[in-house]
């Protein structure tokens, strides 16, 4: 296996220690990354102006903290089946990207580790994640489709948050979701569960003081950082006997 005991740079531009790849000097707009390399060091891709592709093989076990940050024009990332750790503002900023599908081997997906990718219309995330952490998603204005795993517990604080485009969301019956984590303009539906969220017809004309009303909700929640479980939202019901109270 090859290695690099300092930090060098190769004819590729990859500069390298060990097996961690430090950062990327290159100005290719293809990149795949040498076989042997096991971690995709902090901040490692940060502002690469030229990137458009970038795969990354199964021997890669943690995309570091930032690593791509502000790629501006990474279409397409090849997440081989190994990777366990996308870190903390992973892909933050890569407007470009389109779509993701991360493999059943990562565990965990960080903080806004997809925040402001206005161009992701598209996410599959891992069977073994415990849960969405804060702001992963936040400002993905152009998502409109999550394919959320069965077994996840939370959804952190402003997970979803001016995902604009993203008009429904099917979560596990009894998902924490945290303050602000989806736009009240999104449909939620629970697995195992009838769903008795607060799903109100948008023609309505009380709409906009009822969303006054479930936002009071949302903020006397939000002291523990997350929203109750489902069984605690306003149910329809709530906002039938609402309504008729209104014209009483």
């Amino acid at each position: 296996m090859q290695n690099y005991a300092n930090n060098q740079r190769n004819s590729e531009g990859f500069v390298i220690e060990g097996t961690v790849l430090k950062s990327y000097k290159g100005n290719e707009q293809s990149v795949t990354l040498p076989d042997f390399i096991t971690e995709i060091g902090e901040d490692a891709f940060k502002m690469s102006s030229n990137l458009t592709t970038v795969t990354i093989p199964g021997n890669v076990i943690t995309i570091g903290e930032g690593a791509f940050y502000g790629c501006a024009k990474l279409k397409s990332v090849i997440i081989s089946s190994g990777v366990e750790r996308i870190e903390d503002y992973a892909f933050l900023a890569c407007r470009a990207l389109m779509t993701i599908n991360i493999p059943d081997s990562v565990t965990y997906v960080g903080n806004a580790a997809f925040q402001n990718c206005t161009s992701l219309k598209s996410v599959v995330l891992p069977k073994y994640i415990n849960g969405i952490e804060l702001y992963t998603f936040t400002d993905c204005t152009s998502l409109t489709n999550v394919v959320v795993p069965n077994n996840i517990s939370y959804i952190g604080h402003s997970a979803f948050q001016g995902c604009s485009s993203l008009k429904s969301i099917t979560v596990p019956y009894g998902t924490e979701i945290g303050a602000c984590a989806i736009p009240s303009t999104t449909k939620i539906s629970y697995l195992g569960q009838e769903s008795n969220i607060l799903q109100p017809d948008e023609s309505d004309n009380d709409l906009e003081d009822w969303e006054k009303l479930e936002m009071e909700h949302y903020a006397k929640a939000a002291e523990s950082n997350f929203v109750s479980y489902a069984s605690e939202f306003p149910s329809y019901e709530d906002y039938e006997s609402w309504a008729e109270s209104r014209d009483d």
